[in-house]
């Protein structure tokens, strides 16, 4: 049965209490707001200007249905099955993580790469653990003279991804394999490569949020016992897979830089900048290898 009020202003007011008390408060305002969005068909200026609005019963089943699983810790993303990054609309299930801001550092940071070593010349971007594909699709969508190879493990994965480069419109532009981070590349095949892989020691992915342990796959997190396992793997083989003046873009946790740093000299990287995410922590860095 639903318990919930049938006029647009009450219903805002009373899931909004509901969210305040549950798994994530702090998105409770916009998370009411995106519900009665979807379910509703609500904007948030009807709700400012038409607050009187009957809502049908067929519509607050779909509220409470969405209200009741977002309590019980589903992300938002995951009930709708879709995230917006860098301004475009992304399809995502339990199999991807979603797209977050902060891997919107990366973005900016290969297109400023991009914009000054390359401009307008047409590039080759590998997106190692391209989950939803959302960086390998966005720089497709940014740098018309771009193509890419997006590899994952999960077929799932590559299945989604696959669907937003449809919707997207870089389908022509993307071939996608699934496979390890190695085994895909060949010498000397791209001018970018690009990555977000898991990077969550072993022992802490017990510690993370319920939203995380129970709607996102391990694969995507678990980045084994330091949480460094794939940048090594990625690191062996880079100078043979860059192309000369090429660039290797990675996301990590924030206090990871140091350490992916000493993996990088050690094969003959170097780290040419840092990648800072909005809160002002080293979420990443840009490389280049030996004497490329």
């Amino acid at each position: 049965m639903v318990d919930l009020p049938v006029t647009a202003k009450d219903l805002y007011t009373e899931i909004r209490k509901r969210l305040l008390s549950g798994v994530d408060p702090d998105t409770a305002d916009l998370d009411a707001r995106l519900i009665l969005e979807q379910r509703g068909g609500l904007s948030y200026l009807d709700l400012l200007t038409d607050n009187n609005k009957q809502i049908n019963q067929e519509s607050l089943i779909l509220i409470q249905q969405d209200l009741d699983a977002r309590l019980s810790g589903k992300p938002i993303a995951k009930i709708f099955g879709e995230k917006e990054f860098w301004g475009r609309s992304f399809k995502v299930s339990e199999k991807v993580l979603d797209p977050r801001p902060d891997t919107e550092s990366i973005i900016e940071a290969v297109l400023t790469w991009y914009k000054a070593e390359m401009p307008n010349k047409p590039i080759t971007i590998v997106d190692i653990g391209t989950g939803s594909g959302c960086i390998a699709i966005t720089l497709l969508a940014e740098i018309p003279n771009a193509t890419a190879l997006a590899v994952d493990y999960s077929w799932d994965a590559l299945m989604i991804a696959r669907k937003n480069a449809q919707i997207n419109c870089v389908e022509e532009r993307i071939h996608f394999v699934q496979g390890d981070y190695v085994s895909a590349l060949g010498d000397d095949c791209c001018d970018v490569i690009v990555t977000n892989p898991p990077y969550i020691p072993t022992a802490d992915i017990t510690n993370l949020s319920e939203s995380v342990k129970n709607y996102d796959p391990i694969l995507a997190l678990d980045g084994g016992i330091d949480g460094l396992d794939p940048y090594k793997k990625i690191f062996i083989s880079l100078k043979n897979n860059l192309r000369p003046n090429g660039r290797l873009f990675l996301e990590c946790g924030y206090d990871q830089i140091e350490a992916i740093n000493r993996i990088g000299i050690n094969v003959g990287a170097n780290l040419k900048r840092i990648i800072y995410d909005l809160g002002g922590h080293a979420r990443g860095g840009e490389f280049s290898c030996g004497d490329k």
